[in-house]
């Protein structure tokens, strides 16, 4: 079981057989190779000090009393779509006074009220100007997020009536597989298993959303993540692999590859 992949155990089978031989199928090999690849995964948000999944969160921030840009409020984490911004006097900052900087690039690192404007960053009722202001929304790593982050991959064949159940049904011709985060409306879910018919998902609301009830219909979106955090992992998860039965891996050191990601443009790139 796979938590918040960045391959999935196909993908892994793909990646190490070699050309003209077949997929070879292995209940044990299979579970052991897929808490590798969550290993692999979680390595690579270490070394890259951010993650590559959606997460829904709300965070808290500081009023920016101590810096030379005060309408600048500077975010801790990667923001890749805010829904509600309030400010210290618990007063919504509407998306018409602010930018998200960069403007034109996935993630935010800022977000900055246009002025001039009589609103500014806030402190609260009390005075207090330490985690008064609140940014909630989609939290992660995508450099191509409008564009490639969420792609419908199937629609609903029926209601999900219930917050509880794990399973629904898809539409003929869907396109999800196991070991993918998808998104329904809000809600996020890590799916375990899919068929013909549809999928079961690990449990509702994942990732910091909310379960609901979703309609018949509605479109489901599967999280494509960025080509060169799935061959990473995929490198890490098969020098792992290998190195357990004794093999040198030999392929690239994946285990030392480093990314520097720009903070401007949200681009990465290997360094070494």
């Amino acid at each position: 079981m796979i938590i918040n992949p960045y391959a999935s155990l196909e993908d892994f089978k793909s990646h190490t057989t070699p050309r003209g031989q077949t997929v070879v199928v292995d209940v044990l090999d299979d579970r052991l190779v897929s808490d590798i690849l969550d290993e692999a995964a979680r390595q690579v948000d270490s070394e890259c000090h951010r993650t590559f999944y959606p997460r829904y969160e709300t965070r808290w921030f500081d009023v920016p009393v101590y810096q030379n840009s005060p309408r600048t409020l500077f975010l801790d984490d990667d923001l890749l779509e805010a829904v509600k911004v309030t400010n210290g006097d618990t007063n919504e900052v509407l998306p018409a006074v602010y930018n998200l900087k960069p403007k034109n690039y996935s993630p935010h690192y800022a977000i900055q009220i246009i002025g001039p404007t009589s609103i500014f960053w806030i402190f609260n009722g009390i005075g207090n100007i330490e985690k008064v202001i609140s940014v909630e929304g989609w939290w992660g790593f995508h450099n191509r997020y409008g564009q490639r982050a969420w792609t419908v991959c199937g629609t609903l064949a029926a209601a999900i009536t219930t917050t509880t159940s794990l399973s629904f049904t898809l539409s003929a011709g869907h396109t999800l597989k196991a070991d993918s985060i998808v998104k329904i409306d809000a809600e996020i879910m890590n799916i375990s298993a899919t068929n013909l018919g549809g999928a079961t998902a690990i449990q509702r609301g994942d990732n910091g959303s909310t379960a609901a009830t979703h309609l018949i219909s509605v479109p489901v979106y599967v999280w494509n993540v960025q080509p060169e955090i799935r061959l990473n992992t995929l490198q890490r998860a098969e020098k792992i692999y290998q190195e357990r039965l004794g093999v040198t891996y030999g392929g690239n050191n994946a285990a030392k590859t480093k990314y520097e990601v720009n903070d401007i443009t949200g681009f990465i790139k290997v360094i070494s």
